[in-house]
């Protein structure tokens, strides 16, 4: 709601900062009335808004992939104000967030599932950015640095969405609980805190080589968490 509040005002041209401050408190207002009067009689588990949430928030960030596709430079020739972009991302979270609503009645995941699918979001982003940044020219030595960032909005953002299929799928049948998801997550710390320590241990230098640890360290410590947890029902 808060994105509307001063992004209608922008895009229409008005420099009044007394209508921003007034339409923001209007927006704020208004979305409460309109969500409680919309949601007052549906059945809201927690897993449901955390579906919705991760939704409207992914719809939001596809702007970054659609600027990155189109180029920077290029985006700022025919957008210089950022007003087709902030449009763009208005249309994109509400839409965004009815689709993954109808996602979540279709696919009914516990709030343990889902929270391993939302933070799959963040993990897959993640091992996309770091894929594409392993494989190209170190950054110093770019000469289309449009392309580098064009690679990497567009693997962090595929990341994200083939973690969290990929995730529903592999674990739609079994009984994840939100503890369950708890040490998922612990996992992943964990793993990060290994590579720190192995980084520090085998003096790992160079920023391709300090992230690729990283990341397995991540990673590793998230399928081993995932994997000590399936024979034991963790409750929160």
């Amino acid at each position: 709601i808060w994105l509307y509040g001063w992004a209608i005002p922008y895009v229409l041209g008005v420099t009044n900062p007394r209508v921003y401050i007034g339409l923001e408190g209007i927006a704020a207002a208004t979305g409460f009335y309109y969500t409680w009067n919309v949601t007052e009689q549906i059945n809201l588990p927690q897993s449901r808004i955390s579906f919705d949430g991760a939704g409207s928030v992914m719809g939001l960030l596809s702007a970054w992939p659609l600027i990155a596709t189109i180029g920077i430079e290029n985006w700022h020739d025919f957008d210089p104000d950022g007003k087709i972009i902030l449009t763009y991302a208005m249309v994109a979270a509400p839409l965004a967030l009815k689709y993954s609503d109808r996602l979540y009645q279709n696919r009914q995941p516990s709030n343990g599932l889902t929270n391993i699918i939302v933070s799959n979001l963040g993990y897959g982003a993640f091992n996309g950015f770091a894929a594409y940044t392993i494989i190209t020219k170190d950054v110093g030595k770019l000469r289309n640095f449009e392309g580098y960032a064009r690679g990497t909005a567009l693997m962090s953002y595929g990341g994200a969405l083939v973690s969290s299929y990929t995730t529903y799928q592999r674990l739609k049948d079994q009984d994840i609980t939100e503890g369950d998801a708890a040490f998922y997550n612990l996992g992943g710390a964990a793993g990060f805190f290994t590579a720190s320590r192995l980084r520090e241990l085998f003096s790992v230098t160079g920023y391709k080589r300090t992230l690729a640890m990283f990341t397995i360290g991540v990673d590793v410590g998230l399928f081993s968490a995932l994997r000590l947890s399936r024979d034991i029902n963790l409750t929160v």
